[in-house]
Formats: C-alpha cells, sequence, structure tokens
C-alpha cells in the first residue's frame, strides 16, 4: 500500500513520476529566430555566477558565446549545451542542436547521462531565437531535474539572463508556486487535484505572465533570477562588491515590466 502524502508531497511525485522523461526547454513559440551576428557574439557578458568558482565562471562565459556561434551554422535555431563541473573528464560537456522553438535535451545520450547527475551539480546554457525571456518550459526542466544548478538563458542579441538555485531553494514550493501561477492565469491548464499541467488551451500571453509571476516570487523559495546586460568590454578577475557581481549590469528578473 502506498503511503498517504500531504499536498506539497504529491505536487513533487507528480512532476518527479509525470516530467522525469520529458528535457524540453524552449521559447513560448512567439516570433521568427533573429539572426545571430558577430557583434550579439561579442556582446555576451561575463558573469559571476553564484557559488560557481572564476574557472567556472570562464568556462560559462566561452560555452554562452559557443552556443550562439552554433546556433549560427545551425540557421538560427536553437542549441543548448549541459556542463557538469564534477565531471572531471572530458565528458563534462555536451552539446545538442533542437529546432526554432525547442530542444529535447533527453534526446541526446550524453547531455541525459549528464542529467542523472547529483543535486545542482548541472549548468545547461541555451538560447532563444526570438530573443523572449524563460518560458514555461524553461521553467519546468528547472524544477523537475535536481540536477540542475544553474539554467542559463542566452538571446540572439548577445543578452544573458539566468537562474539559479541558492542555499534555500525549496523544491515543493517551488512546484506549488508554479502550479498555482498556470492556474491563476487560466485555471483549464491545471487540474489542482491531480496536480497536471498542460498548455494546449493556453495563449501565448497567458504562459507568458505564468512564467512572470513564477520569477516574480522565485526569491521566496530560494531561486534567484537576473538579467545581465554587457557594458564591460573586458573580464577581469578583480574584487567587486556584491552588488555588481555579475559584471554587468543587473535590470531585474528577466521579464518587463
Amino acid at each position: 500500500m502506498k503511503p498517504i502524502l500531504n499536498y506539497k508531497e504529491r505536487v513533487s511525485a507528480y512532476f518527479e513520476d509525470e516530467f522525469s522523461k520529458l528535457y524540453i526547454v524552449g521559447q513560448n513559440k512567439i516570433g521568427k529566430a533573429i539572426a545571430v551576428t558577430n557583434i550579439a557574439i561579442s556582446k555576451v557578458p561575463y558573469v559571476k555566477y553564484p557559488d560557481l568558482s572564476d574557472e567556472m565562471c570562464d568556462k560559462i562565459y566561452e560555452m554562452t558565446k559557443e552556443v550562439l556561434k552554433e546556433s549560427r551554422k545551425n540557421n538560427n535555431r536553437e542549441v543548448s549545451i549541459t556542463y557538469s563541473p564534477s565531471v572531471t573528464d572530458e565528458k563534462n560537456t555536451a552539446i545538442i542542436y533542437g529546432s526554432e522553438h525547442e530542444i529535447d535535451l533527453g534526446a541526446d545520450t550524453d547531455t541525459f547521462h549528464l542529467l542523472m547527475g547529483e543535486p545542482r551539480s548541472v549548468i545547461n546554457i541555451h538560447n532563444h531565437p526570438d530573443c523572449s525571456k524563460f518560458s514555461v518550459y524553461d521553467l519546468s526542466f528547472f524544477l523537475r531535474n535536481d540536477s540542475i544548478k544553474t539554467l542559463v538563458l542566452v538571446s540572439n542579441k548577445g543578452e544573458v539572463t539566468y537562474m539559479t538555485k541558492n542555499k534555500n531553494y525549496n523544491k515543493s514550493v517551488a512546484i506549488h508556486s508554479y502550479l498555482t501561477a498556470c492556474s491563476d492565469v487560466n485555471p483549464k491548464c491545471t487540474d489542482l487535484e491531480k496536480h497536471t499541467v498542460s498548455f494546449k488551451g493556453a495563449s501565448i500571453k497567458q504562459m507568458q505572465e505564468m512564467a512572470k509571476i513564477w520569477t516574480k516570487a522565485a526569491p521566496e523559495f530560494g531561486v534567484k533570477v537576473t538579467h545581465v546586460l554587457n557594458n564591460i568590454k573586458e573580464k577581469t578577475h578583480e574584487k567587486q562588491s556584491e552588488h555588481n557581481a555579475e559584471r554587468g549590469t543587473e535590470i531585474g528578473d528577466g521579464h518587463e515590466r
């Protein structure tokens, strides 16, 4: 006989049981792809990510630019690089190419293997060709994969937004907030009794609003979401104040007000 679970436990169990085989990241399917240019690649900011060493940040910086370079080769479509610093050999990174709107990370064996890593040990970097912000699919991927520490989104114009789980991260509360945001915007998208979510009946505008609501609440359950614009041409490792740690300009949570 299965144990009786409380609400938050049932929510977590749903994500683990129903979403564990889905590894989709991508846009809300808004607009056409913007062509990647050399200028866009040069604008990619160097970011000092929370809880990561300078060496790791150096690698992520180069990988972020590589995503755009590979996207340009891939007809400006989505590209993803997954990086696991805890893996010490050459298999600590994996790249996969997607469509104009999404990537199924589970379709690549090397990527899938990295996503099976230890909790909060993996960084994923991908682009949105139409330069949109984090989507409901990105949020779902971030929540259902315990191995993901940081999710980095780079637009085809070179802007970077990231979300990362900190020491106060509470998975149950984060998932509950996600389901509630979806339900508040479009009750038909969720069944809170069965803890299911479907975006088939949701408009693009509604999906954007769901993501925006969750993102604004993110600090409450231990997730930092930051949109960074580069205004420093050369990366350095000089000491900086906590406010300027991103080596760029922090301009909010990645959603327009």
